[in-house]
C-alpha cells in the first residue's frame, strides 16, 4: 500500500472502496513503528486508532455521512491539547500536564473526521488535511 499518497487521493480511495481507512491507517503505524527508533519524531501514537478506522470503514460502507476527513491519519505536535492527555510540548516543566480541552485545531480534525491522533516533535510527512473543505489542505513538510 503506498502510504504517500496525497489528502485528496487517499479521501478518494476511501470513498470509492479502493482501500480501507482500517489498512492504512494499520500500515501507517506499522510504519511509524519501524522507523521510529531512528528519528525519534513520536512521542505517542493513539493505540485506538485502528479501530477508529474500522468505524469509518463501515460507515462509508453504509452510506452514513463522515467527515471530510475519512479516517485520514493525523499526527499533533506536542504543543495542541487533546482532552485528558499529556501535553508536554517536549518539556520536562510539562512532562505531567493533562489537557483540559481539545485545542481547536483537534475539535476540527475530530469534526472532519480524522482518526490517529498521535503526539510528534516533528511532523515531517503528515498532513492536517481538510479541516473546512476539501480545497482548504494545509501540508506541513
Amino acid at each position: 500500500m503506498n502510504l504517500k499518497i496525497s489528502a485528496l487521493d487517499y479521501v478518494q480511495e476511501v470513498k470509492t472502496g479502493n482501500i480501507s481507512a482500517e489498512d492504512f491507517v494499520a500500515k501507517t503505524i506499522e510504519r511509524i513503528q519501524s522507523v521510529d527508533d531512528k528519528l525519534h519524531a513520536f512521542l505517542s501514537v493513539n493505540n485506538d486508532a485502528v479501530n477508529q478506522a474500522r468505524e469509518i470503514d463501515k460507515k462509508v460502507k453504509s452510506g452514513e455521512k463522515i467527515g471530510d476527513c475519512f479516517g485520514m491519519p493525523i499526527s499533533v505536535k506536542d504543543n495542541m491539547c487533546i482532552k485528558d492527555s499529556k501535553t508536554t510540548c517536549a518539556s520536562k516543566m510539562l512532562e505531567d500536564f493533562i489537557a483540559p480541552y481539545d485545542a481547536t485545531v483537534v475539535e476540527k480534525m475530530n469534526a472532519a473526521g480524522s482518526v490517529e491522533r498521535q503526539f510528534t516533535i516533528s511532523l515531517e510527512r503528515y498532513v492536517l488535511p481538510l479541516l473546512n473543505s476539501e480545497r482548504s489542505i494545509i501540508i506541513v513538510r
